[in-house]
């Protein structure tokens, strides 16, 4: 009853949620309704209340026939039965889900190791850049002020011309001509 998804897929791979979706809670129901049932009619026949101590004494009684005792046990069994697949498929489910939570620690660990490589990629891409535009910034500065000199020194340079207008201050003992 509890491993009717099983059943009918014994070599099927399945989730652990796709077990505990097939998983029968209706005759778990039953067997949880079932034990109640039980203990209560035991309980009731043998005088139990909270503060009594229970032993095999308190099974021996008028009240408690043999047949009752037989259909108390048959009936314990048959609980027993059910709680012991309940058991063993609550283990199986866990087990497996043991299984899967390893396998997502993986996949995280290997999403992580991934996005590390990015990041660091995306690191050394800002690296080149701010690398590249630094560079960048400089020459262009040195190439301006190197403009700047060379402008204000082409005010000096020397041509025929300016030649001529110092050679004629020289030779007038340092007078220009007006």
């Amino acid at each position: 009853a509890y491993y009717t998804l099983i059943s009918l897929r014994p070599m099927a791979k399945i989730t652990a949620a796709e077990w505990l979706d097939g998983f029968d809670w209706d005759e778990y129901d039953v067997t949880i309704g079932s034990t109640a049932s039980w203990f209560s009619e035991v309980k009731k026949k043998i005088n139990y209340d909270a503060n009594s101590e229970v032993n095999s004494t308190r099974f021996v009684s008028p009240k408690i026939t043999k047949e009752t005792m037989s259909r108390w046990l048959f009936d314990a069994w048959k609980i027993m039965e059910q709680q012991s697949d309940t058991l063993e498929t609550f283990k199986n489910i866990i087990d497996l889900m043991k299984t899967e939570a390893l396998v997502d620690k993986g996949k995280v660990i290997n999403a992580q190791e991934k996005l590390l490589e990015c990041k660091n990629e995306q690191l050394n891409n800002l690296k080149k850049s701010a690398v590249e535009s630094t560079v960048q910034t400089s020459v262009q500065q040195e190439i301006k002020l190197y403009s700047e000199a060379v402008t204000k020194s082409s005010k000096s340079v020397v041509t025929q011309e300016s030649l001529k207008k110092s050679s004629e201050v020289c030779y007038r003992g340092g007078r220009q001509k007006q």
